[in-house]
């Protein structure tokens, strides 16, 4: 089952007026089935899994949060009250109001994407201004749930309401994995970036603990080589991590290489520490 979650009503079932906070055990502020509504709907979908996800966290979050209710004329107060907490509403205490499009706004700022306030008749022009939505119109999202995506925001074709969608559908393929960090690949290391799921290419990258690789055009880490960088010599050891701050022997001759990893020239001075050990 697709689950929706949105702002509602308020104790008497309509837009304005009761008292703050979810007065119906949950029932102003929740989740239910998703359903056709009688005006149809448009689908905004964030480009960004992760801010789809966030969207549909924090509005799970606030379906839960009973200290929050709906009413249109007092409806910034529950956005007043998550915005210490960076917009998260599951840190909500005290009672306060939203109402259907502010809650998705919400949402939006929790998952980091900047717009002000709108209401279901300006939503899809305010959230496609951000450049972080796409607008899908075509019967196959906004006439069955069967390819919406979790974290998907819909809002009806004219002025009434607007929900979040808490479930992928049934024809919703998997997201495919993104690399991230090391992985050993044909006897090759690799460094992928979290972020775009692509390796490291002709390019340094630094581990948290301060060691410095090189990956080459095709992406994988050398290892037993020199690199020249900004007119400076640098060594990639048998581990592929560069040499720093001792002598290395490399085929018949010695190299000295300072603290960062240079390589040394000229006249320098060679002492050695307590327990005897080359400092440079």
């Amino acid at each position: 089952m697709v689950r929706v979650g949105s702002a509602r009503s308020n104790e008497h079932g309509g837009i304005t007026g009761g008292k703050p906070g979810d007065q119906k055990g949950g029932a102003e502020v929740s989740m239910q089935a998703w359903y056709l509504h009688s005006k149809g709907w448009i689908v905004i979908r964030a480009k960004d899994p992760t801010a789809r996800e966030k969207i549909a966290t924090n509005m799970e979050a606030g379906c839960r949060n009973n200290h929050i209710g709906y009413c249109q004329t007092h409806r910034t107060t529950a956005t007043a009250a998550a915005k210490p907490f960076g917009y998260d509403l599951s840190k909500i205490t005290k009672e306060v109001e939203t109402d259907c499009s502010e809650l998705v706004r919400v949402c939006c700022l929790y998952a980091g994407i900047q717009v002000g306030c709108f209401s279901t008749g300006n939503e899809v022009a305010a959230l496609q201004a951000t450049g972080d939505f796409e607008v899908l119109r075509d019967a196959k999202y906004c006439s069955s749930s069967e390819f919406l995506m979790r974290g998907d925001i819909l809002v009806t074709k004219t002025k009434g309401h607007t929900v979040v969608v808490l479930d992928n559908g049934d024809n919703v393929l998997p997201e495919p994995e993104k690399k991230s960090g090391w992985r050993q690949e044909a006897g090759k290391w690799r460094y992928y970036h979290g972020n775009t799921g692509e390796p490291i290419c002709n390019d340094w990258h630094r581990d948290p603990d301060g060691r410095w690789y090189w990956f080459d055009g095709t992406g994988d880490m050398v290892v037993n080589t020199w690199k020249k960088s900004k007119n400076k010599w640098y060594y990639l050891g048998f581990d592929g991590a560069m040499v720093t701050n001792r002598l290395l022997q490399i085929n018949s001759e010695i190299f000295a290489f300072g603290p960062n990893g240079e390589m040394l020239e000229g006249t320098f001075t060679i002492k050695t520490n307590a327990r005897g050990a080359i400092e440079l």
